[in-house]
């Protein structure tokens, strides 16, 4: 009775563990205090654009098609960000690598589709 409790304990203990560490990671919004996260990883999409306009790491930007190319400006309802590692702006012109907001695209999985592409 005492094995058969301790390996119920066991497995319980196991099953939570994984459930912390492969929980699905909460982008975007603050993470609840009361919740023990551990570390993870994410597929995030990113999308290689050129500036229309000089950028800093980590502004907001909107994609749009210009000629066939995938361009970037400044914008207030964004879907995506400058790569936030830069250490410098991006200028006009440049291209650089947008990090596209997870809860816009559609199938991610290194192959992602997003309604600009498509």
């Amino acid at each position: 009775m005492v094995v058969a409790l301790t390996r119920s304990v066991l497995s319980a203990l196991i099953t939570t563990k994984a459930k912390k560490t492969m929980s699905k990671p909460i982008i975007g919004k603050i993470l609840d205090a009361d919740i023990d996260y551990n570390r993870d990883a994410i597929h995030v999409p990113i999308v290689a654009a050129v500036a229309l306009e000089d950028l800093n790491p980590g502004e907001k930007v909107a994609l749009k098609k210009v000629d066939g190319v995938v361009s970037a400006v400044k914008a207030n309802t964004p879907v995506g960000v400058v790569d936030p590692f830069l250490k410098t702006p991006v200028l006009a012109g440049q291209k650089f690598y947008c990090w596209v907001k997870p809860s816009t695209v559609h199938k991610l999985w290194h192959e992602w589709t997003h309604p600009i592409f498509d």
